[in-house]
């Protein structure tokens, strides 16, 4: 029989022997530990039954594969929904100020949790970064800006701000 060994630290080895065999596949197999300052892995139970809950994650630093100083944590932020943007009301990732029609608002908890109330429909949720409402999802229409299609029930939508980021 085996004895049990931690994986973490099984392919931190399998790395550091790649690395001292002068192999350029070192950061495939390379483990890094979690940097993050929060992980919630699920969205805490929302307090709504018909709306839009998720978590809000911003990812900053170097995010390129064997160079990674990539760092995602979980901060508060406020939080946007519109009705359905397009992309004319977008400048790049930015909301244009005065664009689209706001339906509500809140502020993302200490580890990033949001939830929202609104009806039945077809929205934009934005996120406040760097004093400017951020989205970075664009479908393939026009009118598909960080949109979310909530039904009869609490839809799960995560929002991450990737504006502080290398890739």
């Amino acid at each position: 029989m085996m004895p049990h060994t931690n994986p973490k630290i099984a392919l931190t080895i399998a790395g550091v022997l790649l690395l001292a065999f002068g192999s350029g596949l070192f950061w495939f197999i390379h483990y890094s530990p979690d940097t993050t300052s929060s992980n919630p892995t699920t969205t805490p139970t929302p307090t709504i039954s018909v709306g839009i809950s998720g978590i809000v994650s911003v990812v900053a630093g170097n995010c390129m594969p064997g160079v990674s100083t990539c760092v995602t944590t979980h901060p508060t932020r406020k939080v946007y929904v519109y009705k359905s943007l397009s992309n004319s009301d977008m400048d790049g990732t930015d909301l244009v100020p005065g664009a689209g029609t706001l339906v509500a608002t809140t502020m993302s908890d200490t580890s990033g949790a949001y939830a929202l109330s609104v009806p039945a429909g077809t929205y934009s949720v934005l996120v406040e970064s760097q004093g400017k409402q951020y989205c970075n999802i664009f479908g393939e229409n026009a009118n598909e800006v960080c949109s979310v299609t909530v039904t009869n029930s609490n839809t799960k939508y995560d929002i991450s701000d990737s504006s502080q980021s290398t890739y």
